[in-house]
């Protein structure tokens, strides 16, 4: 049992001569196996009890029956705590002990879990009680044991917690003498040394890394994303997680109900829309059909469509603005003449002067993410990327871009400062002649965005395609870009799209790369004739 106080690291060790009798809950619960249980005699020789001094009243107690079964029990004594005192949960205790170790240590790994660290102690005293018995002590090292590669599962420490208590059973025929100081040394264990990792102070962004790797978005979405790094000890690039995009400064964004009419809205739907006769006014905004199915995914027809509109040359629409926000933006004496803007197929859903419920099938994208997904350190030299934990459905909404909305002037500037990776909101600029300054926008995620940040680039056969949204606001210049599946994704499989750059291109708005998709259709390999 343990007491939820902080106790002073101090000067502690075994005397033999001590030969104090456990506590009765350590027999009856903590020896276990075949169903015996020791006699008195037989715990007096076969266990050794570490106590601390008279001003810590503490007692470390390692027990073991004939049979070879061992128990590590720490106990303190209860008037520590006062009339008030009570024994925290082993849900309490572990937090709390895996906080402090996040603290003080670098444990980037999401499963690290004490409860399985303690199990994993056990066993290894075991092995090397065991294979000591076989071998001569002489030459023999304590092997290096590395938490991070080996670490344990969730569902391994909720196996350890069933019995609400902090042990570990295992064979061993073999008593210790321990002396551990406040040096972080363990000394004499089984004749040898086991040397603790010394603290490592981390920064604020790296402690705020190592409490989020469990769920990177903080809370903001439906399913936790953890973050893991299988390769090294780097830590993501800090950045401001937000689950909807946020305007910087200039652009102009309204949300105005007055301003979405009824023929942009269907406010005599009923529950869910996809289920009525004939398509309601937010379909026919979109063609006169729905884009989605009843289970949520995109149409094939339309899926492919959209895919066709992308990658095939021959199918491509390239939308000329009069003067080129880009282009004007530049400043230059003589600016060019706008390079074109992919024409593409855009989705309306159904929003809050609709009548239809939350649930309806045409709310898919402002329902945020539904599947369980994962950021990694890719091991090819990309950086950091996003997989999927699960399969995914061909046509299936993964995520959509979220970011600071700029101008693109206001993304010029601070593209002046830091490299920036901005996603154009261009789908309509061609249509509406001359856009303005503060409704050409862009996103930005390079301070404030969320997990499409980490999505790489693939040139050409990608596995995500963006895809316009649109929900809140009547305005073209404004919208959501959702990423899909172009096909069936499986588990552990990265998530890629196609970032749309022309590698020969050097006026390009964003920064071109040494591009590492390994797609066969690379647009920056350089082939022979």
């Amino acid at each position: 049992s343990l007491s939820g106080r902080d106790l002073p690291i101090g000067d502690f060790s075994t005397e033999k001569s001590n030969w104090l009798e456990p506590p009765e809950s350590l027999h009856a619960a903590g020896i276990a196996g075949a169903g015996a249980s020791a006699s008195g005699s037989e715990r007096h020789t076969s266990c050794e009890h570490a106590t601390v001094p008279d001003e810590i009243p503490s007692i470390l107690e390692i027990a073991s029956s004939q049979l070879g079964e061992v128990t590590i029990s720490l106990s303190y004594d209860s008037a520590l705590g006062g009339p008030n005192f009570q024994l925290p949960s082993i849900d309490e205790l572990r937090g709390l002990m895996e906080l402090r170790c996040l603290q003080s240590y670098k444990l980037i790994d999401p499963n690290f879990d004490v409860i399985k660290i303690l199990t994993d102690m056990c066993e290894c005293i075991s092995e090397l009680a065991t294979n000591s018995s076989n071998q001569s002590q002489e030459g023999n090292e304590m092997p290096a044991l590395d938490v991070l590669k080996k670490s344990p599962t969730r569902g391994d420490a909720e196996k350890n917690k069933e019995n609400g208590c902090c042990k570990a059973a295992m064979m061993l025929n073999e008593s210790f003498d321990n002396h551990c100081s406040g040096n972080g040394f363990v000394d004499n264990v089984g004749r040898k040394e086991l040397v603790v990792a010394p603290q490592h102070h981390l920064t604020s962004n790296e402690l705020r890394h190592v409490l989020d790797a469990s769920d990177i978005t903080k809370g903001e979405e439906n399913f936790e994303i953890s973050w893991v790094n299988e390769i090294n000890k780097e830590f993501p690039t800090p950045f401001q997680y937000i689950s909807d995009n946020l305007v910087f400064q200039n652009a102009h964004v309204s949300f105005s109900l007055s301003r979405i009419g009824d023929e942009r809205c269907c406010p005599t739907c009923l529950g869910d829309c996809l289920l009525s006769q004939k398509p309601c006014a937010c379909a026919c905004q979109a063609g006169g059909k729905f884009a989605y199915t009843p289970e949520g995914v995109i149409k094939e027809d339309f899926l492919e469509e959209c895919i066709s509109m992308t990658r095939d040359p021959q199918k491509q629409c390239l939308l000329n603005c009069t003067e080129c926000p880009l282009e004007r933006s530049k400043a230059d004496d003589f600016p060019e003449p706008c390079k074109g803007h992919l024409q593409r197929k855009v989705i309306k859903e159904c929003w809050i002067k609709c009548g239809c419920n939350k649930q309806c099938g045409n709310r898919v994208v402002q329902r945020g993410v539904n599947y369980k997904l994962q950021v990694f350190l890719t091991p090819d030299g990309k950086g950091w990327g996003l997989r999927t934990l699960e399969n995914l459905p061909k046509g299936a909404f993964v995520c959509e871009f979220v970011g600071e909305i700029l101008t693109i002037p206001e993304f010029y500037v601070r593209n002046r400062e830091k490299h920036t990776s901005p996603v154009l909101l261009d789908a309509y600029w061609g249509l509406k002649g001359v856009p303005k300054d503060e409704e050409a926008l862009c996103l930005d995620a390079t301070c404030f965005g969320n997990v499409a940040r980490f999505i790489n680039h693939r040139c050409l056969d990608a596995n995500l395609i963006e895809i316009p949204v649109e929900v809140e606001t009547p305005d073209l210049h404004y919208y959501h870009l959702a990423f899909f599946t172009t096909r069936e994704v499986h588990a552990l499989e990265e998530l890629t799209w196609d970032y749309g750059i022309d590698f020969d291109d050097l006026d390009h708005h964003v920064k071109t790369f040494q591009c590492r998709c390994g797609s066969k259709f690379c647009r920056n390999m350089k082939r022979s004739i």
